[in-house]
């Protein structure tokens, strides 16, 4: 009961229950900033292409600081997150795909996911109210998987640099 007063409280503010997801000209992305303190570009760089996840497909170097790349057919461990199979919106098993850009400089990266979908929904359309789709809709269910899938693609692509002790 106190989560749903929270959420609506939030809600009703205008302030978002995400901390990663975003909603901007009708479409939800995902976007975080990773530090990595102490290392230089080149460095983030060679993190980022070693560490990559094997499920991001279509990895492609665009110039000296993006990559893009795609997540295809991955499924969410939602319960890893607090997600039980009953209480949860369904879609959240269906396998999610996404577009994703990385950005990095010294000390730091940048990881956008949009075009996100679920079993072939768009989490865009879904996470929307049907009348304006430019405000997030506040049923708990999807607020729920919302985050699962933010707390989800933050930790998939948080690298930590290899310590070397000589």
């Amino acid at each position: 009961m106190i989560l749903l007063a929270t959420l609506c409280a939030t809600m009703a503010f205008g302030q978002s229950p995400y901390k990663y997801l975003k909603l901007e000209n009708s479409q939800i992305y995902f976007e975080k900033v990773y530090l990595v303190d102490s290392l230089k570009a080149s460095e983030v760089e060679k993190l980022l292409f070693l560490k990559l996840p094997s499920m991001v497909v279509n990895l492609d170097k665009i110039t000296d600081f993006i990559i893009t790349a795609k997540i295809n057919n991955i499924h969410i461990d939602f319960q890893k997150y607090g997600g039980k199979y009953y209480g949860v919106w369904e879609r959240i098993t269906f396998p999610f795909d996404a577009e994703v850009f990385i950005t990095w400089k010294e000390g730091k990266y940048k990881v956008i996911a949009s075009n996100m979908y679920l079993g072939g929904g768009s989490l865009s359309e879904d996470f929307t109210t049907k009348k304006d789709y430019t405000k997030l809709d506040t049923n708990s269910l999807l607020i729920s998987a919302g985050q699962i899938i933010e707390q989800y693609l933050a930790d998939l692509f948080l690298f930590k640099p290899e310590k070397m002790d000589w």
